[in-house]
């Protein structure tokens, strides 16, 4: 079995039922669809094999997140890939991801053909899964240590972050 990422999210749009207690039983708040951002029906996610150790997983949201200008306090999920296999998402491992870590560029698939209401359920399915998150302060070292371990090209790190992380 396999999951799928999905980072560069704000943890306070993600809220549940158990948070708020307008929401019905399996709910997210609608604030969570201002994250995802599809471009054409298509969503970028990465994928994982359920043993992906947690530094496996950071190293993808701080891949992704190094495009970022200024980076903030970052949010991902884990979620299982039959969970949306089960919603009849089209899945396309077809595309590389386009961060600077060619490792994690590999892992990069796309859901396509998202209706607006498919992806309010996957927005349903995202939100119970395991939520991560990453303070911009250890965001930052991280995407400098990839760097420094020579895993993140600095040439995809966003220019105002690579002058404030001194990457040249």
């Amino acid at each position: 079995m396999s999951h799928f990422i999905v980072g560069s999210l704000k943890s306070e749009n993600w809220y549940t039922e158990a948070d708020i207690a307008w929401l019905p039983a399996g709910g997210v708040i609608a604030d969570c669809l201002k994250d995802l951002r599809p471009d054409g029906g298509t969503l970028s996610v990465y994928e994982v094999e359920d043993t992906a150790s947690d530094d496996l997983v950071r190293r993808i949201v701080a891949a992704v997140a190094a495009g970022m200008n200024n980076p903030r306090d970052v949010a991902f999920f884990r979620f299982e890939r039959a969970a949306v296999e089960a919603l009849q998402i089209t899945i396309n491992s077809d595309e590389s991801g386009r961060t600077g870590d060619a490792e994690v560029n590999v892992l990069h698939r796309d859901l396509q053909q998202l209706s607006a209401a498919k992806l309010a359920d996957l927005a349903a399915t995202i939100a119970h899964g395991a939520l991560g998150e990453f303070t911009a302060k250890t965001l930052r070292e991280r995407i400098k240590a990839e760097v420094g371990a020579q895993r993140l090209s600095r040439d995809h790190v966003s220019f105002h972050l690579r002058k404030e992380l001194g990457l040249g």
